[in-house]
């Protein structure tokens, strides 16, 4: 009865593997069924008989790990027994602890002539699944967690410059309740309104009462009062983008502006200006919601919303269906892109 993945399936550097286990030890003990903590000894050890994988310690004993990546050969065995035999003279030589040495061998599949083999020879053989191995890595890797977490999400409103009136008034009225009073708007209208602000940085909402930030109060100042109070003013939309790209992760929003940005970046290699209809599917699939925005209502929807606020912000143009970077937009994505690479390299700089 075969195990794991058929060797034809797999595409995937044996070293890569025993990279997650080295940085991950409790990723090889679900593996290998074991409950006690284990201790990387020694990896890629040179023997007489060829370079050992992995040697971890665990208790009182030694496990000897080889690592494949291809189906179960017979010769997996002898090679494994080698190492075993090259660390026992080590051993008797007083050059490497002391301890039982427990061989392990493990391959993505085999039949049940393969464990019996590896049985009859003193050997734990272990069938196991590479790609769940990388998923595991993957969900235990230090990526920036508001980067995996974070999604774009529909405020139902369309425009950034709305949410103008209603954060001028909370600077003075708190109460959602008597902002839509004064504004002659429903409490969800409103209410929406500061979420959306919210995301932005500009306003702190506990329950029905809301706040201006440090941020918000300087938005504010910001508004130019030779233009409709519902426009995003010049200095206002730098504002945003400078906090944008500080802090790219700070909400479902912000990341669906630097998102809809890279996108259009992205998609200009393949013709310019990008046209809606490329865009979309891109959009939706870059920002994580192939299975939220599954409805084609719902998917021009949100690819329109957050376009238009990349267009308030001065990082888009639109002409027609035909969407293009500006100049803002051009410094902001390649300014982007060096910062989030940073931060990821921080994040996973132990990974070799």
């Amino acid at each position: 009865m075969s195990q794991g993945r058929a060797e034809s399936d797999l595409e995937i550097r044996e070293s890569e593997i025993e990279d997650v286990f080295a940085l991950y030890p409790h990723l090889l003990q679900s593996v290998l069924g074991v409950s006690d903590d284990m201790l990387l000894m020694a990896r890629q050890k040179p023997l007489p008989t060829g370079r050992l994988d992995l040697v971890y310690a665990c208790l009182s004993e030694i496990f000897l790990i080889e690592l494949k990546v291809e189906a179960f050969r017979r010769k997996f065995i002898d090679q494994i027994l080698s190492y075993r035999r090259d660390l026992q003279r080590l051993q008797d030589q007083g050059k490497f602890l002391r301890g039982n040495i427990v061989p392990y061998l493990l391959c993505p599949g085999a039949d049940r002539g393969a464990f019996e083999a590896a049985a009859a020879s003193g050997v734990r053989f272990i069938a196991y699944d590479p790609g769940q191995v990388l998923v595991d890595f993957f969900n235990q890797a230090p990526l920036d967690a508001k980067y995996m977490a974070v999604v774009p999400s529909d405020k139902g409103v369309w425009r950034i410059g709305l949410v103008n009136p209603s954060i001028h008034l909370a600077a003075a009225t708190p109460s959602v309740a008597e902002i839509s009073s004064v504004r002659g708007l429903s409490a969800k209208t409103v209410g929406n309104q500061l979420r959306l602000a919210e995301d932005l940085g500009l306003v702190l909402t506990i329950g029905r009462r809301v706040s201006l930030t440090d941020l918000g109060r300087e938005f504010l100042a910001k508004q130019d009062g030779g233009i409709p109070t519902e426009v995003v003013s010049r200095d206002q939309a730098d504002l945003l983008r400078k906090f944008i790209l500080v802090t790219p992760f700070f909400s479902g929003t912000t990341f669906g502006i630097l998102t809809m940005v890279a996108c259009v970046f992205e998609l200009s290699k393949n013709t310019y200006p990008v046209p809606l209809s490329i865009l979309s599917n891109h959009f939706i699939n870059a920002a994580g919601l192939h299975f939220r925005w599954d409805k084609d209502k719902a998917r021009e929807k949100g690819v329109r919303m957050y376009s238009n606020y990349a267009i308030e912000l001065g990082l888009l143009g639109k002409i027609g269906n035909g969407y293009f970077v500006t100049p803002s937009g051009l410094k902001f994505v390649l300014l982007l892109g060096m910062h989030k690479s940073l931060r990821f390299i921080e994040t996973i700089e132990g990974i070799q």
